[in-house]
């Protein structure tokens, strides 16, 4: 690499290919937010963590929670392409849940179960219309929501499927649809 990492806790948890994403991420960041519109993305993230940490003592699977755990996966969604999503886990799960980054232990576990129950929420919303949509139609809701949460990467696709497959509060009806589009 021709150059430093921005966050030298990223050089600890990635490993050589990795990194080589992540520099290229770095670098496309570069070309696709000005100066300016990076500030305003950290100064976003940087509220959004003070938020959270003045008020830990709230349920990040009320409404109040869900609604700053939509704020984080719009903001990671805006920063991080679909094709980086493995990345982006990648530095969620080694980097931030695993206490290197900036952000403290308390504040990352508590944003991600407000993000958790956010994407739970708009998978059994989808779901839930099984028998109201078109099939075509519940389809590109099901895709985009999966786009989202993983991009390209099928291993966090099936993961989500399974995760689906033994949830309790998933109807039958949406089940069998999920089923029948994974056969086709």
């Amino acid at each position: 690499m021709t150059k430093e990492i921005k966050y030298a806790w990223v050089a600890k948890v990635l490993n050589p290919k990795e990194l080589k994403e992540y520099a290229s991420f770095e670098q496309g960041l570069e070309t696709r937010f000005t100066p300016v519109e990076a500030d305003a993305s950290r100064q976003r993230w940087l509220e959004l963590v003070k938020d959270v940490e003045a008020n830990l003592d709230k349920d990040p699977t009320s409404d109040w929670g869900i609604e700053r755990g939509k704020r984080c996966m719009d903001w990671v969604n805006a920063v991080f392409p679909k094709e980086q999503a493995a990345l982006r886990k990648t530095l969620w799960e080694k980097g931030f849940k695993g206490g290197h980054s900036e952000v403290s232990p308390e504040v990352v576990a508590w944003l991600d179960k407000a993000t958790s129950e956010y994407h739970r929420r708009r998978i059994y919303a989808i779901l839930d219309q099984v028998d109201i949509l078109s099939s075509d139609a519940l389809l590109k809701l099901w895709n985009d929501i999966l786009t989202e949460i993983c991009g390209d990467v099928q291993a966090h696709k099936d993961a989500i499927y399974e995760a689906v497959f033994a949830d309790d509060k998933v109807s039958v009806a949406a089940k069998n649809w999920l089923k029948k589009t994974l056969k086709s």
